[in-house]
């Protein structure tokens, strides 16, 4: 027997900013559903695989459950910070569900896994909800957004009210407009220096530049045979340290080499991890001491961690491979971009450090004995990341930041081999074994031991020291004619530091009056326009068409003009204007101009001859006041961003 439908849902549509239904980046599709379905039955089977619902209260309706089950599962157990929702009466029986998303692929596939859940309950059907879930987690870890670093970015940035953007082409994300935008994959932003930034990649020509400074560093080699390798070792003194010449993530690092047949493994690992086999491996003298990563954004010292490799701790009960098992069992090693700690990985080179140590994965460590399973501490390891930001002695806080200070790259990292932070460097044995551009900065925010430090945010407010500071004068229009917006852009252009005005109307995208493209999708040409690096003041146009299919790019307005406005474009383009924004509507019939400012009381002014004209004449004081205000915005003396 067939069964039944119960529910259908329809027209999905994914918008990347604004929509009609939410002020956020929104899934949207239409719901019809039976009457009478049972709602409260079906939420306690939703709180059951959901327990983090337990306590609130009920839903009113299916439609109501729907949505926030979809949200539920779609903070996939980490707290995603997409928890908005509506449904709104359509007509017809037909309801309308906004969901907000952070991926839009893996929203569409949470939408998909609660249809498929609830039809099951209601037909009584099994449902494995744990392998549905399981493979939606797997999906966003995959993402463009479900890196640990570039997911906490992304959150710092919503929290802040700083609009940002996928730029699928580029594969980065744009946070901010026009002039005043940040593009990057992470913490590797677009205004880093390219040449400053490649050195870093090049750990040779690294610890070349940082000798040239004076500053600490191990004594090494670069070889390109397993025989060189075992003479600069001989010459070098063990234990030393091989690694590859570019690497990241402590890939091919091999450290406490003490024999020859140590230098072999070595040496072979970092070859493999090479990018190329004529790059070569370095070898290195290994400094005593415990690994720490110090970080600078904008050329400032914020944030310090000691980190340790992978360990386990005996109970005199377990075997290694037991207690390793049940330390990845901890919700802090979830692995997941919302986790203080990774994985411990059982692997060739696990197993061969273990055995180097005398011991075995089947061995019984007695009560309380420490056991430590890999010679390099990164977190992506299984390393335990320790915040010693608070006790790092002011000599290498100054050290970290003098190595920033002659590299044009805003988030930098420094490891730093030291046997005690808590002492100067020029007096406690240590050496600078790595920099890196693009580090990464969740580790920071949450740390396996010691306080967080809030490094996304720092990174942000290091461009952006307000929301302001993030963007252009925007106006939005519901009918923007050739004539009106050629005055307009003559206007714009006559306001201090404005060079270039975009016009985003219906029928394409010009920048200056000049016709650039278009773009079948309008928010193609709206997208285009806002990621022009030199646009000053953007002037767009949507319809109530293009306001259901697509939504809006732009995350709020300083001023919206409308001229006969359908409900749909009022209720949708006002609903957003910025402090200290302005709503204009055109009553032709009175030859009037109403203006209603968001703070302040209503005027009229006549329309006079022409809509250009009149609103020239309404616009032209409160354009410059705009442009000088956003431009004040984003000058603020120390900080990374740089208007012109």
């Amino acid at each position: 027997m067939a069964a039944t439908r119960h529910f259908d849902l329809s027209h999905l549509r994914v918008y990347p900013g604004p929509n009609v239904p939410l002020p956020v980046e929104a899934a949207a599709f239409e719901l019809t559903c039976d009457p009478g379905l049972p709602v409260g039955d079906l939420w306690t089977a939703v709180v059951r695989h959901l327990p983090m619902l337990t306590g609130e209260a009920p839903p009113q309706d299916f439609a109501e459950l729907f949505a926030r089950t979809t949200i539920e599962v779609q903070r996939l157990g980490m707290g995603l910070f997409a928890t908005r929702w509506s449904v709104t009466a359509a007509g017809d029986g037909v309801t309308t569900v906004a969901v907000q998303h952070i991926d839009p692929d893996v929203c569409r596939r949470c939408v998909a896994l609660v249809a498929d859940w609830l039809r099951d309950e209601l037909d009584g059907r099994a449902f494995d909800f744990e392998a549905r879930y399981a493979a939606v987690l797997r999906r966003f870890l995959r993402s463009h957004f479900g890196g640990p670093t570039i997911y906490s970015l992304l959150e710092a940035g919503y929290r802040a009210g700083i609009p940002d953007y996928y730029l699928e082409s580029e594969d980065v994300v744009q946070w901010g407009y026009g002039r005043k935008q940040l593009r990057g994959r992470s913490t590797v932003l677009h205004r880093d220096s390219i040449k400053d930034t490649e050195l870093t990649t090049y750990k040779d020509r690294a610890k070349a530049f940082l000798d040239d400074l004076g500053l600490p560093v191990p004594r090494g080699a670069i070889v390109f045979a397993l025989d060189e390798a075992q003479d600069a070792a001989a010459r070098l003194g063990f234990p030393v340290v091989t690694k590859p010449v570019a690497g990241h993530k402590g890939q091919g690092v091999t450290t406490g080499i003490s024999s020859e047949r140590d230098v072999k493994m070595g040496y072979e690992l970092a070859a493999q991890a090479s990018q190329s086999a004529e790059d070569g491996v370095i070898v290195e003298q290994q400094i005593a001491g415990t690994d720490h990563r110090l970080l600078t954004v904008g050329g400032r010292f914020v944030a310090a961690l000691q980190r340790v490799p992978a360990y386990v701790v005996g109970d005199g009960e377990h075997t290694v491979e037991e207690l390793i098992a049940l330390e990845n069992a901890r919700p802090e090693r979830a692995d997941t971009p919302r986790s203080p700690m990774g994985k411990i990985e059982i692997d060739d080179v696990l197993v061969q450090f273990v055995r180097d140590r005398g011991r075995s994965l089947h061995d019984v460590p007695a009560l309380g004995e420490e056991l430590v399973l890999r010679r390099v501490a990164n977190i992506s390891q299984g390393g335990v990341s320790v915040n010693v930001t608070d006790v790092i002695h002011p000599l290498n806080v100054k050290l970290a930041e003098d190595v920033a200070r002659f590299l044009d790259i805003h988030v930098l990292g420094i490891d730093l081999l030291a046997e005690d932070i808590t002492r100067p460097w020029t007096e406690s044995p240590c050496a600078i074994i790595e920099i890196n551009a693009g580090p990464g900065v969740f580790m920071h925010l949450v740390p396996a031991q010691g306080e967080s430090i809030d490094v996304p945010s720092i990174v942000l407010q290091g461009h952006f020291p307000t929301p302001a500071s993030a963007r252009v004068p925007v106006l939005v229009f519901n009918r923007l004619g050739a004539a009106t917006a050629a005055r307009l852009t003559e206007l714009g252009l006559r306001c201090p530091g404005v060079e270039e005005v975009g016009v985003t109307r219906l029928d394409g995208l010009s920048f200056n009056g000049a016709f650039f493209s278009r773009r079948p999708a309008h928010l193609a040409n709206v997208r285009n326009m806002m990621r022009s690096p030199r646009l000053d003041m953007a002037l767009i146009e949507y319809d109530e068409r293009h306001l259901l299919d697509e939504g809006l790019y732009n995350w709020g307005a300083d001023v919206v003009v409308l001229e006969r406005p359908t409900r749909i474009e009022r209720e949708t383009l006002t609903r957003d204007v910025l402090p200290g924004g302005l709503v204009i509507e055109v009553d032709e019939g009175a030859g009037l101009l109403r203006l209603t400012p968001r703070e302040g009381a209503p005027s009229t002014r006549p329309l006079g001859d022409s809509l250009a004209e009149g609103l020239a004449g309404a616009l032209e004081p409160l354009l410059a006041v705009m442009a000088d205000f956003y431009n004040v915005q984003n000058a603020v003396d120390g900080h990374y961003a740089r208007p012109r």
